[in-house]
């Protein structure tokens, strides 16, 4: 199997997909776990098609794990106005802050599924 960094993983990933902020610091790396069953790996995925990409022969489905708001005043070396008008522009300004996407990554390749 190819080795594929985390930075070219997350660079061919539309910034949307990831949880979309500049802000955010891009991806929350978990540890890989491996489904070993065979009925896991034959086992049909229905999501929607946005939260899926093909690259090559592997299928990656980002899983949503829920949110946080974040406070504007959160972030060191902005001013809340300043770290509100850059939420504004990434369509992840609330009320309450900024906010974060929690999301894992379900990568299959026709045999094996590694969350």
């Amino acid at each position: 199997m190819p080795q594929l960094s985390r930075r070219a993983f997350a660079s061919a990933l539309p910034l949307s997909l990831m949880g979309g902020s500049l802000l955010a610091g891009g991806l929350i790396g978990g540890a890989p776990a491996l489904a070993t069953t065979q009925t896991a790996a034959k086992a049909p995925v229905s999501v929607t098609p946005l939260a899926q990409i093909r690259i090559g022969r592997f299928t990656v489905t980002a899983l949503t794990d829920g949110y946080a708001d974040m406070p504007y005043d959160y972030f060191p070396g902005r001013s809340a106005d300043e770290v509100e008008k850059a939420a504004v522009a990434q369509f992840t300004a609330r009320q309450s802050g900024v906010r974060f996407l929690f999301n894992q990554y379900l990568i299959e390749d026709g045999e094996r599924r590694i969350l």
